[in-house]
């Protein structure tokens, strides 16, 4: 046992199979990693004798993490969409780290990132009282490069005042919709979908809907359903992708996490969950919402026209492609709406844990909470991506971003890593 700063920590565990894993992870996707991060292949075991010795990488062996003796407890807030995802692979972490408790607050993306810097928010119609500061935020749209520099403008720069974007999963939003007389695939082209959220196609029979489907839809008017303008990621990833494809639409609302929609009587919904609920209530309605909360809520969805003109439904598979076809920079800070494929679906994004690069600077810091916190990422890009671990609408993250994220646990370059009080967690190879 090893004792630093009269904290016990866990025993060096083997790190021969991890090794195995990292190497052929890394020799498959390597040659298309598109940066020049270099991702180091895990050791078969070493030796330190650092004067602070990092903690070593947990016993990572097919289908099961390393246990770890560690006691701490984690507390996020933030997006709605990815409630789920989190909601689930906390309670398969339990089986696996008993005495760390992870908690969530779903409270919307652009709240989750406030509370994370430690602003306090009030949600409304809600009994949730954030706590403030978060250990760790959940969002579906990434801190711009302005508010990155606002947030460690004046922080003590004995540490590292990075903060860190780690893409969680992939997920499509669906246009969902409620037409009872209407029981056919309904396909609309981006054009189409921007002048029904700008008020101008006001019936599901106007000639533009006819014409992306071929036939005339009956006669009803549409009630458009959106998020409040609370900062909502899904939000973002809709407006940015209308953005993109309609050059009216970018000039009147947009790209935002908070769009200032026309005026089109709509109805209004503070989550996901929310606007499911109301498009569901209401023969005529049309919303956007994640597709997990779409498929709880028993919605249909519509087929949407991608850049190759064929109109595509939110699967794994597209959704997945809609990422792998992206080019993701180092700090994976991007969107990947419209994006260019036969097979890809264009309304969709990924979902980011946002966490401070030295996890000293988290809440309460301490050695052990700081690792529980690094085993419980490391766990996600890798074990949290196995299908069993997925709740239904959720995509795993392209193969070929492994490696990138793995290389901020272990690197070669130590500068590169999450670290404790300027140390490394996790221990690089010699």
């Amino acid at each position: 046992m090893l004792k630093l700063s009269g904290i016990t920590t866990t025993k060096w565990v083997s790190l021969f199979i991890i090794g195995l894993v990292g190497a052929t992870l890394l020799a498959a996707c390597g040659n298309n990693l598109g940066s020049n991060i270099t991702p180091t292949a895990l050791p078969t075991a070493f030796v330190t004798t650092a004067p602070f010795p990092a903690t070593p990488l947990p016993n990572y062996s097919p289908g099961l993490f390393g246990t770890t003796s560690v006691t701490a407890e984690l507390t996020g807030s933030g997006s709605t969409f990815a409630e789920p995802v989190y909601t689930k692979w906390f309670a398969a972490y339990k089986n696996i780290a008993p005495n760390v408790k992870l908690n969530y607050q779903a409270i919307g993306s652009g709240s989750g990132r406030s509370v994370f810097l430690g602003t306090p928010v009030t949600i409304a119609n809600s009994t949730i009282k954030p706590t403030t500061p978060s250990d760790f935020a959940g969002s579906d749209a990434a801190f711009t490069g302005s508010q990155l520099a606002t947030a460690v403008s004046g922080v003590n720069s004995k540490v590292s005042s990075e903060i860190v974007h780690i893409p969680t999963v992939v997920g499509g939003v669906t246009v969902s919709y409620r037409l009872d007389s209407y029981n056919r695939e309904l396909r609309l082209s981006g054009s189409t979908l921007a002048r029904i959220f700008l008020g101008d196609i006001k019936d599901w029979s106007h000639s533009d809907i006819t014409r992306d489907n071929g036939a005339a839809l009956p006669s009803k008017p549409i009630v458009v359903v959106v998020r409040s303008r609370t900062s909502s990621g899904t939000s973002e990833i809709f407006t940015r992708y209308l953005s993109a494809v309609d050059a009216t639409f970018r000039d009147k609302v947009g790209p935002s996490s908070s769009p200032n929609w026309p005026d089109l009587k709509q109805v209004q919904g503070e989550s996901n969950e929310e606007v499911a609920a109301k498009i569901k209530a209401q023969d005529g309605t049309i919303g956007y919402v994640d597709q997990g909360a779409a498929e709880q809520n028993g919605l249909s969805y519509a087929s949407i026209r991608n850049q190759s003109g064929r109109y595509i439904r939110p699967t794994i598979d597209s959704v997945t492609a809609a990422a792998e076809g992206a080019s993701i920079p180092d700090d994976f800070r991007t969107f990947v709406v419209n994006g260019e494929g036969a097979n890809v679906y264009p309304i969709a994004g990924f979902t980011w844990l946002i966490v401070w690069k030295d996890f000293s600077r988290i809440p309460n810091p301490s050695p052990e909470k700081a690792q529980a916190l690094a085993n419980f990422l490391w766990w996600a890009i890798n074990d949290g991506q196995r299908p069993e671990n997925l709740p239904s609408g959720y995509a795993p993250l392209p193969a070929s971003l492994l490696p990138r994220l793995q290389s901020h646990f272990v690197n070669s370059d130590p500068s590169k890593v999450f670290q404790f009080e300027g140390k490394p967690l996790f221990q690089a190879p010699k």
